[in-house]
């Protein structure tokens, strides 16, 4: 059976943030974790599934993906804020960093909540256009086509000398 969009959204965005950080030297040994199976547990006891995250000795990113069609609002940031603190909770030892990855931008008031929060919302179209935050670390990617035509009509008269 072929991935959901959502599925294969978090696929991209796993596989992005992997090859990122193995050439960040700031990343040197990070392991990058992914998919339904991927759980970091809270101080509440619950373990939260995490899309894709970054585990290193100081540091531990985690990253929620939206493939929606509509930009994110307040709901999806005030979850994933209370997903983020309860993480932080179990993980003192940890810089826990929160970054909420869609197709589409936020509306104000979930940029608002997430300014508050402490949550990146950041924006994966492809693998080619994306800006992603990890830590203090920016990853950016874009590709712009440039699509150039020409066209030249000529029309040869051939006067009657003389």
């Amino acid at each position: 059976m072929p991935p959901t969009p959502a599925q294969a959204y978090e696929s991209l965005v796993h596989n992005l943030i992997d090859e990122l950080t193995s050439g960040a030297t700031s990343f040197s040994g990070a392991q990058v974790a992914g998919g339904v199976t991927n759980k970091v547990a809270g101080a509440s006891g619950f373990d939260h599934q995490i899309d894709v995250s970054v585990l290193t000795p100081t540091n531990l990113a985690i990253v929620e993906c939206k493939h929606w069609s509509d930009p994110i609002d307040a709901e999806p940031v005030l979850a994933f804020a209370a997903r983020l603190s309860d993480i932080r909770a179990a993980n003192p030892g940890l810089k826990i960093h929160a970054s909420l990855v869609s197709t589409k931008d936020a509306t104000r008031g979930a940029t608002k909540l997430a300014e508050y929060f402490g949550v990146s919302l950041d924006v994966v179209l492809n693998e080619c256009e994306f800006a992603v935050r990890l830590h203090n670390c920016v990853f950016a990617g874009i590709v712009e086509t440039i699509h150039a035509s020409a066209t030249c009509d000529a029309t040869v008269i051939r006067g009657n000398s003389g």
